[in-house]
């Protein structure tokens, strides 16, 4: 039997204070994994940060006389946003804190609490192309993530459809004439696209565009008989088939194991998943 090798322990600082009560020190179980208030630490050479699901407490534990802060970050009450991942980040002398929460935002904090970046809430709207000049290209569009796409198109599509009968109507009663304005060019927000990436390989190009029930996939065909399967969410070409000339795509539904599942003597009504996405293909 080998000799069990001494390990030599060495006290780096201490933690112990007040400010841990508030997260259950002193309790019985407190750091265990399956206790009722789970708590994140990150650690660093000089700083430990815990958290619980709503605080953040920043300390130096290699100087027991630096101030201890604490950071409450401002979390929706409505959706019950919490918490979930603390960790350290290091750029050259800079150091800073970020938290991620149960919505998907990150914020980052200084070590004396400020806020320093909080991701951006704005969702956008992308617009995906095909054609000669590139294959495949993807647009910003919107940058109001408060307006939804139809109610974007109508506030441009309603005013000119308006005018439009009002001056088939004028036609029909024949009434006076108006004097007639100049009319202004108005820049329209909607209209505005900034170009997110693109694929140009000359001569191929882009020819049909087919997508997913659920939008986060395109099935594009191009003139080389070539069918890319584009995640429209990462917008990354995420499979290339060849050899599909002409070819026309359309995503439908199927079962899986339809013959297991009819076999079966009670009846059972297939659920969700019980479906798999095909892309079906038809090409000469």
């Amino acid at each position: 039997m080998s000799k069990r090798s001494n390990h030599h322990l060495t006290d780096l600082g201490c933690i112990a204070g007040e400010d841990l009560s508030e997260f259950g020190a002193g309790e019985e179980g407190w750091l265990a994994p399956d206790a009722s208030t789970t708590l994140l630490c990150a650690l660093d050479a000089h700083s430990l940060a815990i958290a619980n699901r709503s605080l953040i407490l920043i300390l130096g534990w290699s100087d027991p006389d630096e101030p201890r802060v604490q950071i409450r970050p401002e979390l929706s009450p409505f959706e019950a946003e919490h918490i979930t991942a603390i960790e350290w980040l290091v750029f050259d002398e800079i150091k800073v804190i970020a938290v991620g929460t149960s919505r998907g935002f990150i914020l980052v904090y200084s070590l004396r609490g400020d806020l320093i970046h909080r991701q951006s809430s704005q969702r956008y709207y992308c617009a995906v192309t095909i054609g000669d000049d590139a294959v495949i290209s993807a647009f910003r569009l919107s940058e109001d993530r408060t307006r939804s796409l139809i109610g974007a198109i109508l506030s441009k599509v309603v005013p000119a459809t308006f005018s439009r009968i009002a001056s088939f109507s004028k036609m029909i009663w024949r009434s006076e004439q108006m004097p007639k304005r100049k009319s202004e060019e108005k820049p329209q927000s909607f209209a505005r696209a900034s170009p997110l990436t693109c694929l140009k390989d000359h001569p191929r190009k882009g020819e049909k565009l087919t997508l997913s029930p659920s939008g986060t996939l395109a099935a594009i065909t191009d003139s080389l008989g070539r069918i890319l399967l584009l995640d429209t969410q990462t917008l990354v070409v995420v499979r290339l088939w060849k050899g599909y000339c002409d070819a026309s795509c359309f995503f439908m539904e199927m079962l899986v194991n339809k013959e297991a599942i009819g076999s079966g003597c009670s009846y059972y009504e297939p659920g969700k998943s019980d479906y798999c996405l095909c892309l079906a293909i038809h090409a000469r």
